[in-house]
């Protein structure tokens, strides 16, 4: 998800090309329009931002395929787009869309990994919860490793928020959290 367009705008700022994908059109508009995105096709310090109304399970799964006609970068093996960075921003403040965290979207999204590429993921959730320790377990399954990361440490030691990002490396070298807490 797009929101604002903070992370692209930070990515940008460092020369780094982005592709955003939003299934709002009303968000890229007000994310270009309020918030200084640069425009689909333009760019800063000659990084060049490309935005997709579309939604993004369908466009990973079809990416990862090499069936996307407008990749920005191919593997001459594949023929599937590669990203040194992804993030997986898709937080809304209450539900998610439970499309996004399965074991087969995951698995396409690290198809698109560069070989050293990461993925961090905003999530926020209650590490008592089924639902998150769902989301958790798919991503070890998924990349075999994760490194959590959160605003503030807990209130209560009872009581366990999970990270905000998690990140996640292709190659499975960055070392795992403890998994089961």
């Amino acid at each position: 998800g797009l929101g604002i367009g903070t992370a692209p705008r930070a990515l940008l700022a460092h020369s780094i090309s982005t592709t955003t994908l939003e299934l709002d059109p009303s968000i890229a508009y007000f994310a270009t329009k309020y918030f200084d995105l640069p425009a689909s096709g333009r760019g800063v310090n000659g990084a060049v931002h490309t935005a997709f109304i579309t939604d993004a399970a369908a466009w990973v799964r079809d990416a990862s395929a090499g069936k996307n006609a407008d990749a920005a970068k191919q593997t001459e093996a594949s023929g599937a787009e590669v990203f040194d960075y992804i993030v997986h921003d898709v937080f809304t403040g209450g539900a998610e869309p439970l499309a996004l965290f399965t074991t087969s979207f995951l698995t396409d999204l690290r198809a698109l990994l560069s070989e050293h590429g990461v993925v961090a993921i905003n999530y926020a959730g209650d590490l008592a919860l089924p639902s998150t320790r769902l989301v958790l377990d798919t991503i070890y399954t998924v990349f075999g490793s994760c490194r959590m990361f959160r605003d503030n440490p807990p209130l209560d030691a009872d009581y366990d928020s999970a990270s905000d990002y998690t990140s996640n490396s292709k190659t499975r070298t960055a070392p795992a959290a403890p998994h089961g807490k």
